[in-house]
């Protein structure tokens, strides 16, 4: 019986300890060097598969035995749960379930319709020691090894993207899009992008049929002193002496540890000056350090252990996801008559949406008698006030709580949501909306009862007299069918129109209309769908004005597409002032999908609501730039109480809204793993409403403007500094970075202190320089202040002309407000002195 505990919906902000993760709860476990309650799912979309489950042991014993390798004795997989889906046969040697669902598995299995040889990769929002969402792996992957020593290796790739989630590191190598080479400051010449400097591979063309060497004597483009773009960098997949970096290429047979900073070991020891992606988001430090740095480590935990390799198997438990109901039961306790009766006509409305997907919704009246009630088989819906009742059918996994709008105990509802809101099992009731007590049951039913259920949109209409109100819905290709617009009004039934994107009208007259006068509420049922702009207009016959509140719903299961799938974290990441983090993850398949236009609507305890637009730029908190994860920070909270966030995607009539698809192959000639990016188009336009949850913010909260402007912090961090030489200015250095001014700052003009070393040799000493002002290292420093007068996301260019002759520049830069925070160092860019290259071309001028 799956139990619905039905309260009006809010986004929850519950203040946390500084700097928590962006990241969903796990129940995995380590201790004692063990790792426990590991869950893996597989998805629903992969037919029955006995072969499937004894593979993915194998591949999971193994990455056990490489995960103790990698940690040097300190982990290791000892307990794993396999989650299969319900659509496969029961069997009586598979556990029970207790709490164990897909959307909170530490490893996912999916089979994508486009796309299946993808490698394991990682949802990070945050990353560098704080844990990410889950690793995803795509049965292809598992079932279709191809030559060695690449994925018949997979245990290897498993254990890296596991070691991206779980510790937050990330690649130590170029990748897609990215610089290959960099000047290096230790040598003064180009160099490859690895994780330490000891690593051997070739050069080489990529622009002829055969191998051909790149060389520096005659392969470096004169302007950036850097190999030219048709020169990539093969390491060898074997012959190899380096021990480091897993986070390297995997294929590297000897590279089974983490890079460190044990400089008297240069097999292991990182590389601080490349710029991968794991310096530059983790400030130029070891991935051996990121990790023992996290909890898991830190304070001596879990030290080296000797184990054996037969030591090393972990125990498997095989468990089945429970198969979906039919039957939803309603309990609504609760002494207030306005409650009951809004309960009442939320529950009248969905009988009437329910019955078409041959769910059967049956309301009990009256209070919760006992534990007996939450026991059945069925669905179960609890609408109540009473916190000791909440709390005590919460503790049952078939149950949904929602909580009535008015109550006043805002710190328990922050417990209990901040306890059970990644199970999707707590809704907190707003004021602003009307309708959300019937947003929140539909939600609880059809996530539990129906495969693919799917809002389009949701939006509130207002009718003022006879003037009709037009309107747009972009149904995008993934979704396939039943297709139902809901229109719910207040006084008189208004007359609607709908016309499809081929041009058919539909009205009161037609076989897909359906209107209840008793629960006021009309729809359109379509059994099919068409890709393309939906036109929908409204308008009475009576003066006065009503509002009505419009709801598109669909199933995405389609035979053809992947689905759209989005994802929500809503955290606050920092107190005095509160800074709450947002990422909204939206994927098709395995794939991101970029382009999209996401905003937030965070409805305050005062009734506002505000509109925040968030961005997949690569600044600020988005980490990394068109990987479907769209982000925000925000601090100008003047409220105390709760906050609802709701978020709203839109891709209709964008230019470029598409989906990066990356699969890989062999090239068997040239023994190298290559990367392929494809751009697919959606076509349709994407629209989605989703709810992100409920943010309490305590009576310490900010409650002014004044009070915001003396208690800002400091800017973002910049983490995509880059240093190119100027075409047009032949003594200049371009560098270029993402605006590190936000919401954060309140609309602070921005400045930067620029950081620049000459002939430097050690990108920690020029690190400890930005943040000290002292320089212990060998080559020349200097500092200077300049001014950008912007105060919101972009892109800056600054223009720079070096002031000494040296080989190798280094930069780094700090963004500083007009109230004189400061923030954190950037990442470190080198480029190569223009000056010292001018100086060598006129010494070749005859």
């Amino acid at each position: 019986m799956h139990v619905l505990i039905v309260a009006l919906t809010c986004v929850y902000f519950a203040v946390r300890p500084a700097s928590p993760a962006v990241s969903r709860p796990s129940t995995m476990v380590l201790q004692n060097n063990e790792f426990s309650n590991v869950v893996v799912a597989i998805h629903e979309s992969i037919p029955e598969n006995a072969a499937l489950i004894d593979t993915l042991k194998n591949t999971l014993e193994e990455a056990s035995k490489y995960l103790y390798k990698a940690t040097r004795q300190r982990a290791y997989f000892k307990e794993i749960k396999i989650l299969l889906p319900s659509t496969w046969t029961p069997h009586a040697a598979y556990d029970h379930v207790t709490s164990e669902t897909l959307n909170m598995a530490d490893i996912v299995i999916t089979d994508p319709i486009r796309g299946k040889r993808s490698l394991p990769q990682t949802r990070s929002y945050e990353g560098c020691g704080r844990q990410g969402v889950h690793v995803l792996i795509t049965k292809d992957f598992l079932t279709n090894p191809t030559i060695d020593p690449y994925t018949n290796n997979s245990a290897k790739y498993l254990v890296h993207a596991f070691a991206q989630f779980r510790w937050g590191v990330f690649q130590e190598y170029a990748e897609e899009g990215e610089e290959v080479f960099y000047v290096s400051f230790n040598s003064g010449i180009p160099e490859a992008i690895k994780c330490i400097y000891f690593i051997r591979g070739l050069i080489e063309r990529n622009d002829t049929s055969s191998t051909t060497p790149c060389y520096i004597t005659n392969s470096l483009d004169p302007l950036t002193g850097l190999y030219d773009k048709h020169c990539v960098w093969n390491p060898y997949p074997t012959r190899q002496r380096a021990e480091a970096s897993i986070m390297d290429h995997q294929y590297i047979t000897a590279l089974e540890t983490f890079c460190d900073d044990n400089r008297t070991n240069y097999m292991t020891v990182h590389n601080y000056e490349a710029p991968s992606k794991h310096n530059r988001l983790c400030g130029h430090r070891s991935t051996w350090d990121i990790v023992t740095s996290t909890p898991d480590f830190a304070g001596g935990n879990n030290p080296p252990r000797f184990l054996l390799d037969q030591q090393l198997t972990p125990t498997f438990k095989i468990m089945r996801a429970s198969a979906r109901r039919k039957r939803a039961l309603v309990f609504v306790e609760s002494e207030s008559p306005k409650v009951t009766e809004e309960s009442l006509l939320a529950i009248g409305r969905l009988k009437r949406e329910t019955s078409r997907n041959d769910i059967q919704l049956v309301h009990v009246q009256g209070k919760v008698l006992s534990e007996t009630d939450f026991v059945t088989d069925e669905h179960v819906i609890l609408v109540t006030q009473n916190m000791t009742s909440a709390t005590h059918a919460l503790k049952k996994q078939n149950v949904h709580v929602v909580i009535p709008r008015g109550f006043e105990d805002k710190r328990v509802i922050s417990e209990i949501h901040s306890k059970f809101h990644h199970q999707g099992r707590v809704h907190v009731e707003g004021q602003v909306y009307v309708h959300q007590m019937l947003d929140h049951m539909r939600t609880s039913i059809f996530s539990d009862l129906h495969e693919r259920y799917t809002i389009i949109t949701q939006r509130e209409i207002i009718l003022n007299g006879l003037e009709p109100i037009e309107g747009e819905v972009g149904v995008d290709e993934t979704l396939a069918r039943h297709m139902t617009f809901i229109f719910l009004y207040e006084d008189e039934v208004p007359s609607i129109d709908l016309s499809s994107p081929s041009g058919a009208i539909f009205d009161m007259n037609t076989d897909t209309y359906h209107v209840d006068i008793d629960f006021k509420m009309i729809q359109f049922h379509f059994h099919f769908t068409e890709v393309g702009l939906w036109k929908f207009k409204i308008h009475q016959t009576a003066k006065d004005s009503q509002k009505v509140r419009l709801t598109v719903i669909s199933s995405s299961s389609h035979e053809r597409h992947d689905s759209i799938n989005v994802k929500t974290s809503v955290k606050i990441t920092s107190q005095g002032p509160n800074i709450v983090s947002m990422h909204v993850d939206v994927t098709q398949g395995v794939h991101p999908v970029v382009g999209l236009n996401v905003s937030a609507y965070v409805e305050t305890p005062g009734h506002k609501t505000l509109t925040l637009q968030l961005f997949d730029n690569g600044a600020g908190a988005d980490i990394t730039k068109h990987d479907g994860v769209y982000s925000r920070e925000y601090s100008r909270f003047t409220d105390v109480g709760l906050h609802h966030v709701t978020f709203v995607i839109h891709g209709y009539g964008m230019r470029d809204v598409h989906t990066k698809e990356e699969t890989f192959s062999i090239d068997m000639t040239k023994r190298r793993l290559n990367k392929h990016v494809t751009k697919r188009s959606v076509n349709g336009g994407v629209e989605r409403h989703v709810y992100g949850g409920v943010v309490y913010l305590p009576d310490k909260a900010i409650k002014d403007e004044q009070n915001l402007l003396t208690m800002s912090v400091p800017p973002s961090r910049v983490h995509d500094l880059r240093a190119t030489l100027s075409l047009k200015y032949r003594r200049t250095v371009v560098l270029t970075w993402a605006s590190a001014a936000d919401d954060v700052n309140h609309g602070h003009d921005i400045s930067y202190t620029i950081y620049v070393g000459y002939d430097i040799n050690d990108v920690r000493a020029f690190l400890d320089f930005t943040d000290t002002g002292l320089y212990n290292g060998t080559g020349n420093v200097e500092m200077e202040r300049f001014d950008r007068s912007t105060s919101g996301y972009g892109q800056e260019v600054k223009l720079w002309m070096p002031k000494r002759v040296s080989k190798t520049l280094a930069f780094a830069i700090k963004a500083v407000d007009s109230s004189g925070k400061v923030g954190p160092s950037s990442n470190v860019a080198s480029a190569l002195n223009p000056r010292q290259l001018m100086s060598r071309e006129n010494k070749h001028q005859p």
